[in-house]
């Protein structure tokens, strides 16, 4: 059993410990699952879980396989991760920003959801957490430390699979939250308002990622205004 599952207990918790506080931890991917899961209800927030757990699956892969010290390390890198981030996060508050204020047509379009709709979801997930610089920073600092490059190929993919499900689960509960009809019903009736304040979560964010494109002595004086 040791030569097949060769990951020490304490650095099995501890890499379960400190996962599950960075998934709960607040970020553009609970945004944007609380968004779908309030406009498209339960079974489609599921699959944005979902995707939101293959997503953190792809920073844990890199991390185990060497590769976040080198994204790290590689100025152009980190800076392509960035750039696209920012243009991912300005297209999800542009729309949210150009959201209606007519409540049937959202609640018509809750009802009516469909295959293509799953897919949506998933992916936006997917791309929320797989572009978000700070996973990448997180995987450097938090979970490489702890990887020993003497476990088995079994043991990581065991353990990649089981932060994956931790993560889906961990989205799953907070998926029954924001898709209970009571807190959808509220949502429904100050959409226009609700929307407009995750607009400005998102550019809060774009400003916290814009500055890491720039040398850290020009935003000096307010870094400690950038959460992220």
């Amino acid at each position: 059993m040791n030569l097949v599952f060769n990951i020490p207990w304490e650095s099995f918790l501890s890499l379960t410990i400190v996962h599950f506080f960075a998934v709960v931890s607040p970020g553009p991917a609970l945004i944007v699952l609380m968004n779908i899961s309030m406009n498209k209800g339960r079974r489609i927030g599921n699959y944005c879980a979902l995707g939101v757990g293959v997503g953190i699956g792809l920073h844990l892969l890199y991390t185990f396989l060497g590769l976040a010290q080198l994204i790290g390390s590689t100025a152009w890198l980190s800076r392509s991760v960035i750039l696209v981030a920012l243009a991912y996060f300005s297209y999800i508050c542009w729309g949210l920003l150009n959201s209606k204020k007519e409540q049937e047509q959202v609640q018509l379009q809750m009802q009516a959801t469909t295959n293509k709709d799953a897919w949506s979801a998933f992916t936006q997930g997917f791309i929320a957490c797989a572009i978000n610089p700070n996973a990448i920073v997180f995987s450097i600092t938090m979970f490489a430390p702890i990887i020993d490059p003497s476990w088995s190929f079994f043991s990581c993919f065991v353990m990649l699979i089981w932060l994956i499900f931790n993560c889906f689960l961990v989205y799953v509960g907070f998926n029954l939250v924001f898709s209970s009809p009571k807190i959808s019903a509220s949502y429904f009736k100050y959409r226009h308002i609700i929307d407009r304040l995750i607009a400005l979560f998102f550019l809060y964010l774009i400003v916290c990622f814009a500055a890491k494109l720039f040398p850290p002595e020009w935003t000096e004086s307010f870094s400690g205004l950038l959460y992220f």
